[in-house]
């Protein structure tokens, strides 16, 4: 009985093992994807190349 709670316990291990790597692989994919989008919005937006500003009739 004892060999059974230890194979349990070693699954439970390696799936909650697998579920934090996936996480944290997924955090760190989300973040980049996230903070590149924001760069290069405000790299649009120092050049003023936005479409917002592309549409607007120049004075």
């Amino acid at each position: 009985m004892g060999s059974a709670w230890i194979g349990i316990l070693t699954y439970l291990l390696f799936v909650g093992g697998g579920i934090l790597i996936a996480a944290a692989v997924l955090y760190v994919v989300v973040r980049g994807a996230v903070l590149s989008a924001l760069r290069a919005h405000d790299i649009e937006r120092a050049h003023g190349t936005e479409r917002r500003d592309a549409r607007e009739t120049p004075v």
